[in-house]
């Protein structure tokens, strides 16, 4: 352990007093100081070391603190459901803390959620006193990220602004991070821009040899990205680990990043617009395109483009794994006058295991068989496809492996007639053996100012899923809960419901579904639909009057289970119900499975099963859901959402 390091909170307070730099009025300033490495004579802020709140916080070890300061880094806020007031769909995305929603940018976010913090965070953790400055500049991960967008361009400068600041950092290590507003966007001057390059270069020898990153996610108001770089010294760019770049100057990508990036990881890229406009040479094709960082990228696994509808990078990259496109654009070829557009990206990448498509357009052309073929491919995600011809063009372009997953999110729900008109689709859903399947009704959907009744599909088997809406147009003056999965091997269905939603699920509709369910073994049902669901497993009366030899249907049914908040929710006459389907088909197990017990009195799920009606009661500690395989558990990141079960969307909030 260093020296300084074994420094007490009292010898802080007497040994080390220091006075803070001024400008020729007096007045405190850390402007010159930010630039100051950490072996700087003086400190940027001297703080009142007899506070008591920085006089306990003295006390921890350092070992302590730089844990603390260490899990700061892992401070994240969640943006919860951010309307898209043009698509009418929602999201739920994560952003860092700097983050904020841009109108109608649908969500485009910093990838695979790594730390990230401006330059000033840690700079005014390290103002709070001198032990914890000593600590912070004995932890290199903390200097590691640079956001130069985040900067404001006046910044705290008088010593009573940085004095606040310190104080607010020891409140910010106790509670969660606060979302900011907006900054506005203000330009400096060259010279401003020269000394933030300064301060971020001190800023970033403070990482030692670390892994550096650098995030660009808001308008330059220090310093654009191309100018920062050319900074920078040699021996921190091959240094560089992740990039995020949402606001990009207008010029070749290739004048920006023309140095190796032997270590990069993380790659997103968006324009300093949403027109997808760049420098592109006149009649270059992405063949002739000089690829991205000299071509040096054998680490790089993740990669994300937004907003490039006329150009993509080229990029070397044997080992990328993950490819998010958003507002990009897919062409099928018909000539060589063809735009240069996504499509010749996705043929460079064969190792991919991940691909999410958001807001992208299908054009030239309406393909009737793959181009583009994934040996590797295991999750496979569309976001916002509001277009029917889009979602059918491209299943037909993109071959799907049968052991990949597909999560169709806030796209428009699939049909009869979408279905049939795509042999991707189509051959996906009857190449599965699907055992799973779970569908919730969720409210209407805006469709072109009308409501559109769907509902949410969930099918698995053992080792893949599937996740789409399904329209429940009237076929015959009838709703239809045919979807394009197969039925006759589930043997386990998850019926969900939200309570008091227009056009619930009716008998006939859930009849004509678990009519093709011979396999059936298991039943899972809400309080308020259970009634529905149960008396759809009897034949209509037509059916049974006129022939007595009419299939039983889910013969084989031996589990009924009803989920609910609280065992008092399940009705006596649902009761009554499960009772008389037990006895009349012998069942094995009739359970009501339950999150609250309510007052004691009121719980009979102590153990115990009820004796007049054979109703077994359940505690659940936490909620039961249907079983999604591993490959639909991966690492969640903002371009590939977790999967949420039905279960937890009705009962979980």
């Amino acid at each position: 352990m260093s020296r300084r390091r074994r420094t007490t909170a009292k010898g802080s307070k007497k040994t080390y007093p220091t006075t803070p730099p001024t400008k020729d009025n007096g007045d405190p300033t850390y402007e010159g100081a930010e630039a100051r490495p950490e072996d700087s004579v003086a400190e940027p802020v001297q703080l009142d070391a007899s506070d008591s709140t920085v006089d306990a916080i003295n006390r921890i070890p350092p070992e302590i603190l730089m844990i603390i300061f260490e899990d700061s880094l892992e401070r994240r806020c969640r943006y919860e459901y951010a309307e898209d007031k043009y698509s009418h769909f929602y999201y739920n995305q994560y952003y860092y803390h700097h983050g904020y929603v841009m109108e109608n940018d649908g969500g485009t976010v910093i990838p695979w959620m790594y730390p990230v913090t401006d330059p000033f965070h840690f700079m005014t953790i390290s103002a709070v006193c001198r032990y914890w400055r000593m600590v912070a500049l004995d932890t290199p991960v903390l200097w590691n990220n640079v956001s130069p967008a985040n900067v404001a361009p006046d910044g705290p400068r008088t010593y009573s602004d940085l004095k606040k600041a310190a104080s607010a950092a020891v409140t910010y290590l106790r509670s969660a991070s606060q979302h900011p507003d907006p900054p506005v966007v203000k330009q400096r001057t060259r010279a401003a821009r020269k000394k933030f390059a300064s301060a971020a270069l001190a800023y970033l020898k403070r990482a030692g040899q670390h892994p550096v990153n650098l995030v660009v996610d808001q308008p330059g108001q220090a310093i654009d990205v191309k100018e920062l770089l050319s900074f920078l010294d040699p021996d921190i760019l091959p240094r560089l680990r992740e990039i995020h770049c949402h606001y990009l100057p207008p010029c070749s990508l290739d004048s920006i990043f023309k140095f190796p990036a032997p270590i990069l990881e993380s790659l997103h890229l968006g324009p300093v617009t949403h027109t997808g406009v760049f420098y592109i040479p006149r009649g270059e094709i992405y063949a002739q395109r000089k690829p991205l960082f000299d071509g040096v990228t054998p680490r790089l696994r993740y990669l994300s483009l937004a907003y490039m509808e006329d150009a993509v990078p080229k990029l070397h990259a044997p080992s990328l794994t993950h490819l998010h496109l958003h507002h990009c654009s897919l062409a099928f070829r018909l000539s060589s006058l063809a735009n240069d557009l996504a499509s010749d990206l996705l043929k460079d990448f064969p190792e991919l295991t991940d691909l999410s498509l958001s807001n992208v357009r299908f054009s030239r052309g309406h393909p009737t068989r793959p181009e583009v073929h994934f040996g590797k491919l295991r999750r496979f995600t569309l976001h916002g496809m509001h277009g029917s011809d889009d979602i059918r063009s491209i299943m037909n372009y993109l071959s799907i492996p049968s052991n990949a997953s597909v999560l169709l999110r806030d796209c428009t729900p699939l049909t009869p007639e979408l279905v049939q008109g795509s042999e991707g689709l189509k051959d996906y859903f009857a190449r599965q053996s699907w055992t799973r399947i779970s569908v919730c009704k969720y409210p209407q959907r805006l469709t072109l100012e009308r409501p559109t009744p769907y509902i949410s599909v969930i099918g698995t088997d053992d080792h893949v899923g599937v996740a789409f809406d399904w329209s429940r147009g009237p076929i015959d003056n009838r709703y239809s809960l045919r979807t394009p999965i197969p039925l006759q091997g589930v043997h386990e269905c998850w019926i969900m419901e939200i309570a008091g939603t227009s056009v619930a699920l009716c008998v006939p509709e859930l009849r004509g579904m678990l009519k093709d369910m011979a396999g059936l073994r298991t039943l899972v049902v809400c309080p308020w639909n259970a009634r529905t669901v149960l008396a759809s497993l009897k034949a209509p009366s037509n059916e049974t009057g006129s022939d007595t030899n009419t299939p039983r249907i889910c013969p084989i049914l031996t589990e009924v289970r009803v989920i609910a908040r609280k065992p008092h929710h399940v009705s006596a006459n649902t009761l009554r119900a499960l009772h008389a389907l037990r006895r009349s088909r012998a069942l094995e197990r009739v359970v009501v499975c339950y999150l609250h017990p309510g007052a004691e009195a009121q719980d009979p799920g102590r153990g115990s099963t009820l004796q007049t009606g054979g109703v077994e009661y359940v505690h659940l500690k936490e909620l039961a859901e249907m079983e999604l395989p591993p490959v639909c558990k991966t690492e969640e990141h903002a371009f590939w959402p977790k999967w949420r079960s039905h279960a937890d969307t009705v009962f979980g909030g």
